[in-house]
C-alpha cells in the first residue's frame, strides 16, 4: 500500500524542518523576501520509488545529496537551475 505524505506552511524554519527530516542531507534557503513564502510538499512512496510535488511560492535554493539515488525533476512553473558537483574519492 502506498503511504502518502502532506505537508503545508508559510513558517520557512519549519518547511526546513520537514525537508531534512525527510532528506537528511539536504537544505532550504529562502534567497529573497519579496515574495510570500509558502511551502507545500506532497509524497507517495511505492517501496523505494518515491513521486513528489515541491512548491515554496518564492526562490529558494536547495542542496540535495542522495548518494546511490537518482531524481527526476520537472518544473511546472518558474525556473529551474541544476549544479552538480562531482566528487571522486582519493
Amino acid at each position: 500500500m502506498p503511504e502518502k505524505i502532506t505537508f503545508r506552511t508559510v513558517d520557512v524554519d519549519e518547511a526546513r524542518m520537514e525537508l531534512t527530516a525527510r532528506y537528511p542531507t539536504s537544505s532550504l534557503h529562502l534567497l529573497g523576501s519579496n515574495h510570500t513564502f509558502e511551502a507545500s510538499f506532497e509524497e507517495v512512496k511505492f517501496g523505494s520509488l518515491t513521486v513528489g510535488k515541491f512548491s515554496y511560492g518564492a526562490e529558494v535554493r536547495l542542496r540535495c545529496a542522495q548518494p546511490g539515488s537518482y531524481h527526476i525533476t520537472v518544473p511546472l512553473s518558474g525556473s529551474f537551475e541544476w549544479q552538480q558537483a562531482v566528487v571522486f574519492p582519493n
